[in-house]
């Protein structure tokens, strides 16, 4: 069996991995990828390959070397039903002697659709329809963070877009995740853009009022009253006070 050995692999930005998923009406959802890996002075016979994953579920694609990458027009994801909550990560191993020794990889790449045009904007949640007992629910279980929609209350998208669970929810979930991350899960290197946490934290901190320092793990009043600016700047850039009262007051008058 061969080992992976992790000694000394390079870290692939996720700049340098797009992959965009289509979810078919009549069959498995597909992906295709745009792999940048000229930039990191790989073995040209070093091999590529693609994962998807989610929970349980895992499949494997072949894409050549790094001297000769292999584009595949579409790869069907035939273990999955949805594209929803399955991430990427991208590997590149050696062929030689010592065999499937990894030399970079980019793990927990969040897939875009082919409406997203900026390629450059990374979404910090994925959302999955699933069957739960309250009507959304954060699941950490995974590499990242999962927002769960309850499948019988209709579609998912339709739900998180709607006036609604914009003003009132997106702003309850922003605060559990930060609370998970300051109190539960803080990363210990903050520069490292291929975590999940360190990517919302980044996020936090270039909103308007927040503090850019981090407080200390040892300080629960400075890291409340730091989460609670940050939620409080969200939505004020997101105006949800007028969004709760636009949906709100045009209920009013029906």
């Amino acid at each position: 069996m061969t080992r992976i050995n992790y000694t000394g692999r390079k870290k692939i930005s996720r700049k340098d991995a797009f992959i965009t998923v289509v979810n078919n009406d009549h069959s498995s959802p597909s992906f295709k990828a745009e792999l940048r890996l000229n930039d990191y002075n790989l073995p040209d016979n070093a091999q590529v390959c693609i994962e998807a994953y989610r929970q349980t579920s895992w499949m494997r694609f072949d894409f050549g070397t790094i001297g000769n990458l292999v584009v595949q027009k579409e790869c069907l994801l035939s273990e999955f039903d949805t594209s929803d909550g399955v991430l990427f990560r991208v590997k590149v191993t050696s062929d030689e002697k010592p065999h499937g020794k990894l030399l970079a990889a980019v793990n927990g790449i969040r897939p875009r659709k082919p409406e997203q045009e900026d390629q450059n904007k990374i979404p910090l949640l994925s959302v999955r329809s699933q069957e739960i007992d309250s009507i959304w629910k954060m699941d950490y279980s995974g590499d990242e963070p999962l927002l769960l929609i309850n499948k019988g209350a209709g579609d998912k998208d339709t739900i998180v877009l709607s006036p609604e669970f914009r003003s009132l929810v997106l702003p309850a979930i922003m605060r559990e995740i930060l609370t998970y991350i300051l109190y539960r899960d803080r990363p210990s290197d903050l520069d490292d853009l291929n975590d999940w946490k360190v990517r919302w934290l980044q996020f936090s901190r270039l909103l308007p009022g927040v503090g850019d320092e981090i407080p200390p793990e040892d300080n629960e009043i400075k890291i409340a009253e730091w989460i609670d600016d940050a939620v409080a700047s969200f939505s004020r850039r997101q105006k949800d006070l007028d969004v709760f009262l636009g949906f709100w007051q045009g209920r009013e008058s029906l």
